[in-house]
């Protein structure tokens, strides 16, 4: 299967079209606090998925829901994501703190699909979601990503983070599937374990050197 893509990076830095990234990854790896620096630094319009009207049953969904409702509620959450960036992009540059790949990879993972069945699966909703122009994946060592999760939050951890906390197999299948994913689309992949935020910030701003250049 071949993503489709609305890029359009013959208009970045041209003043005509704004850009669209998208910041994927296992959780602990740093895509709040990036897409909130992107945001305070470079005047980036930043939104999380998902949504917030979505945020008060989002436990109740990721305790209780069956998987195929689990996944229909991020990916409908993702559909008006969408709809809300397009109207960003109008003024400015937008950043999404997971976006459709934070709703397949840990379907597909739970449900034992191959990624050409999750590909597969996002077939029937492409036509209603704008690809970002540029996706970048965060990764973090495991040692990293425990102490990370166990620390935020004041140690109340969402079931997302206790189930990942708890479940080894689970962590490293996780982090296996959004590299093997970016390694397909050839998306960056940039290790945030033990390191400055500004150092990766100058990483993840070294992928758009027309952005490098308005610091």
């Amino acid at each position: 299967m071949v993503m489709r893509y609305s890029y359009r990076q013959d208009k970045i830095g041209t003043g005509k079209m704004k850009i669209f990234i998208a910041l994927e990854g296992i959780d602990g790896a740093g895509k709040t606090s990036i897409g909130k620096m992107l945001e305070e630094k470079l005047g980036f319009a930043y939104y999380a998925t998902p949504p917030q009207g979505y945020k008060p049953i989002r436990r109740f969904v990721s305790e209780n829901a069956q998987p195929m409702a689990r996944f229909l509620y991020y990916m409908a959450g993702n559909i008006d994501t969408s709809h809300a960036i397009k109207d960003m992009l109008k003024h400015n540059d937008a950043i999404c703190d997971r976006y459709v790949f934070s709703t397949l990879i840990p379907h597909s993972i739970r449900e034992r699909l191959t990624v050409e069945d999750m590909l597969q699966l996002f077939v029937p909703y492409r036509d209603h979601i704008l690809m970002p122009d540029t996706t970048i994946v965060l990764d973090v060592e495991p040692e990293e990503q425990i102490r990370r999760l166990t620390q935020r939050n004041q140690g109340k951890n969402s079931s997302s983070d206790r189930l990942i906390l708890e479940n080894t197999v689970l962590r490293r299948e996780f982090r296996e599937r959004y590299i093997a994913v970016a390694n397909r689309f050839n998306w960056p992949v940039i290790d945030t374990s033990g390191r400055d935020i500004e150092e990766i910030m100058k990483e993840v701003i070294e992928q758009f050197p027309c952005i490098k250049c308005n610091i």
